[in-house]
């Protein structure tokens, strides 16, 4: 699963839509969906604040894989 595609389910597990994401993240609701269609990527930051935001516990959950 990509990116985009790990954080929308993860959002939507967790009924947030991308406006009350971004405000937790923060980030722009606009952010928050150019990284779910692919049209962003994902920086370090962003993608840890998202991880911390959506309670994936580090795992790397949010991209698909797991990390180091």
């Amino acid at each position: 699963m990509d990116f985009g595609a790990a954080l929308r389910r993860l959002r939507t597990e967790r009924g947030l839509s991308t406006r009350q994401l971004a405000d937790r993240v923060p980030c722009s609701k606009t952010a928050v969906n150019d990284l779910e269609t692919g049209r962003r990527p994902p920086t370090h930051a962003l993608a840890s604040a998202l991880d911390t935001a959506l309670s994936a516990g580090g795992t790397g959950r949010v991209g698909g894989s797991a990390r180091g």
